[in-house]
């Protein structure tokens, strides 16, 4: 049932085009975000050591 309603919702290609949009931004604040995450790890590390 849920299915239908997502096709009907998609129809004019609304909805995916969004839920896209917000993927693609999520996987790049995350890559991001992972990279501030390492970089702080290893300046963190060079000060203890």
């Amino acid at each position: 049932m849920d299915l239908q309603v997502d096709r009907w919702k998609d129809l004019f290609g609304r909805l995916s085009k969004a839920q896209s949009d917000s993927a693609i931004f999520n996987k790049q604040r995350a890559e991001l975000d992972r990279n501030i995450n390492r970089k702080a790890f290893v300046i963190t590390l060079r000060r203890v050591h």
